[in-house]
């Protein structure tokens, strides 16, 4: 029988640290959002993400997703001994998944991978204990986030943070 770990959070607010990253094919990127999401940061911070149609000149071109151009979310709070979001229960759906990443879902099972950079999962890790990971929140917001992501993940566009121009998109995922 397989032992579970149940997920938890230690509020250190890592995961809300050093957003905008570079893919290693050149494309600087940040936080993911879905159009009815962006409502929840200020608009100044706000660019495109993936784009769809034959150029982003056109104008049947159309946005698809978007991005937080910010390294560290301006909605984490850090207190005395944790960190807080201020928008916890309306947070992305991204965030809704965190250190989970869904790859792969098959009869509404979801299979994910693991941020092994989050200080609770190389809390388990050290504890023997990271091969079944129970967050049942997160697979639902994970399963909630492929089924949002899978028609848009493989657009043709995709907008660079750092040139502030529409490359073609060189990944198939988000």
């Amino acid at each position: 029988m397989k032992s579970t770990a149940k997920f938890t959070c230690l509020r250190c607010g890592d995961c809300c640290r050093n957003l905008v990253r570079q893919t290693k094919e050149g494309v600087h990127s940040g936080l993911a959002l879905f159009p009815d999401e962006t409502w929840l940061f200020p608009s100044n911070i706000i660019f495109p993400y993936r784009g769809l149609g034959e150029n982003p000149e056109e104008g049947d071109f159309k946005v698809v997703m978007f991005q937080l151009e910010k390294k560290v979310c301006p909605c984490l709070e850090m207190g005395m001994k944790e960190a807080r979001c201020k928008i916890y229960e309306e947070r992305p759906l991204v965030c809704r998944c965190y250190p989970f990443q869904p790859i792969h879902v098959q009869d509404d099972q979801v299979f994910s991978a693991t941020d092994l950079k989050c200080p609770s999962i190389q809390r388990l890790r050290r504890e023997g204990r990271l091969t079944n990971i129970e967050d049942p929140a997160a697979e639902i917001a994970c399963l909630e986030l492929w089924r949002r992501i899978s028609p848009v993940a493989k657009q043709k566009w995709v907008f660079d943070l750092k040139s502030k121009k529409w490359r073609i998109s060189p990944i198939s995922r988000l």
